[in-house]
């Protein structure tokens, strides 16, 4: 399967982050919930949270800057260096809070 470049980024409740991490079969482009707080790497199925939660304890996902960090200023989780180079994982951000419709 190819790498997904694309982040998807979500407030409705029923695009949860937790159930696509958790979801043996599920694929597609990394997810954020704002909903929950939380961001799911989907090539590894890892969950993160927010930054600055009650508890940061090592790697979490700054929702300003759609980075993965461990929590110090321009040192990323995808392997160290500046955010600007981090930044650029991700070829665009979808943000489907904006696109979602009741029909």
């Amino acid at each position: 399967m190819v790498d997904d470049d694309r982040l998807v980024k979500s407030a409705n409740v029923v695009h949860s982050a937790t159930q696509l991490c958790e979801g043996g079969k599920s694929v597609g482009p990394d997810i954020v919930s704002l909903d929950e707080k939380r961001f799911c790497d989907m090539k590894t199925k890892t969950l993160y949270d927010f930054c600055g939660q009650a508890e940061d304890v090592g790697e979490c996902w700054d929702n300003v800057n759609n980075v993965l960090t461990n929590g110090t200023a321009g040192v990323s989780a995808f392997g160290g260096g500046s955010l600007d180079r981090v930044l650029s994982k991700y070829s665009s951000a979808i943000n489907w809070e904006y696109t979602w419709r009741r029909w």
